[in-house]
């Protein structure tokens, strides 16, 4: 009786791991399902400002922060904006160069796990609206 005991838990454990392996991906795809995608991020400028538009694929909360100038790294003032509960989408892409006196460049990243960084790298710092 032990022995056919052993059997079937033999037989049983790599069922049930795979069973739980199997669910934990739906879990994970789920998951995923309902974050936002970050889907597009155009521009538009003129000589007194430059338009950028970010396309989400629903509403979300975000943050943002004015960085200074940093000579030691290079980086010039730049904003960035994080959006909670997002993906990169597929078609996003990753850094757009925009030279227009006002913008360098903007940029988009998958910061962690759950947020889409955009990142405006700026050539002159005015006023700003988010």
């Amino acid at each position: 009786m032990k022995i056919i005991n052993q059997i079937i838990l033999t037989l049983l454990l790599p069922l049930v791991f795979l069973l739980l392996s199997s669910t934990h991906v739906e879990a994970r795809k789920n998951e995923q399902a309902k974050r936002i995608e970050v889907k597009e991020v155009r521009f538009r400028s003129n000589p007194n400002y430059t338009r950028i538009v970010i396309d989400l694929s629903g509403s979300t909360a975000y943050k943002y922060h004015l960085l200074k100038e940093d000579p030691a790294i290079k980086k010039p003032p730049r904003l960035f904006i994080d959006f909670s509960n997002t993906v990169r989408g597929a078609t996003l892409r990753q850094s757009v160069t925009i030279n227009d006196g006002l913008l360098k460049s903007m940029r988009t990243g998958q910061f962690n796990r759950d947020t889409v960084r955009v990142v405006l790298d700026f050539e002159s710092v005015g006023r700003y609206l988010c």
